[in-house]
């Protein structure tokens, strides 16, 4: 368990020395708002992808291992988010730390199960 958490935080730490790196490479701005929305397809799509994620989070009490498509789908959530950002707003290189959070995402949602149950 200890180990786990050692690893998350291991993780987190080195995402964010990364975006600050980033950040200051690429010259990208803070949003004050980061739950902000490119245009309606934007909006949309991820409202029918959080929608998915709920109706598996409530099946997830009589199927356990739907646990395992909330991680999908907060994955496709990310995925979908970088996806937007650069097709859209390009020249503003927000996707770069969007793909960055994919990554660590990604990492830690493998790695961490990994560490916890061996």
């Amino acid at each position: 368990m200890l180990e786990a958490l050692v690893f998350i935080i291991f993780i987190v730490a080195i995402k964010f020395l990364i975006t600050k790196f980033l950040r200051k490479k690429y010259n990208i701005i803070i949003y004050p708002n980061s739950d902000r929305h490119i245009n309606n397809t934007h909006k949309l799509g991820e409202r029918v992808l959080i929608s998915i994620a709920i109706t598996l989070l409530i099946l997830s009490y009589f199927f356990v291992y739907l646990i395992i498509g909330i991680a999908f789908i907060a994955l496709i959530l990310l995925l979908f988010q970088a996806y937007m950002e650069y097709k859209y707003e390009q020249e503003e290189k927000e996707y770069i730390l969007t793909i960055l959070d994919t990554i660590t995402y990604l990492i830690v949602i493998i790695g961490a199960p990994i560490l916890y149950f061996t």
